[in-house]
């Protein structure tokens, strides 16, 4: 149930990994809420990134953290077309947050056209994820094979 805690995968491909952490808040009344997000794939090279809620921790890279100042800029050296901002630029995917001034905001722009924005929020978070269908995808995305029965 995507009302329920967990990890569950958001788009899984054999190049392709983006998984997301579930947990209830006391703002949801214990409804999952997403906690963190996870990338990673061979169209990575291996690595993984974190990016979990300001109260869950840092964002690393492969369990180390990176963007450790505000605002700042991580470059993946052995990933071409690797990028990662984090600032305070960007449209809100919750028009609700707007009321909020604080906004720390994460900005992926990874290989194979895949673009994540996470903003942070207290005990949440939100993204937006947008990228080209991939081969045998499935997950929380779906599979992009225009049935969406079996989504």
């Amino acid at each position: 149930s995507f009302y329920g805690e967990g990890e569950l995968y958001i788009v899984k491909s054999d190049t392709v990994s983006i998984q997301g952490r579930y947990e209830g808040t006391k703002y949801t009344k214990g409804l999952a809420a997403t906690n963190k997000v996870a990338v990673g794939g061979e169209f990575l090279k291996g690595h993984v990134i974190e990016v979990g809620c300001m109260e869950s921790g840092d964002i690393t890279l492969d369990g180390e953290p990176i963007l450790t100042s505000f605002p700042s800029e991580y470059k993946l050296l052995d990933v071409p077309d690797a990028e990662i901002f984090y600032n305070t630029d960007g449209e809100l995917v919750d028009k609700a947050t707007e009321m909020f001034d604080e906004r720390r905001i994460v900005h992926m722009d990874l290989p194979m056209g895949v673009r994540l924005t996470v903003l942070r929020w207290s005990n949440y978070v939100d993204f937006r994820l947008r990228m080209p269908p991939q081969p045998e995808q499935d997950g929380g995305c779906g599979n992009f094979n225009h049935d969406p029965s079996d989504d």
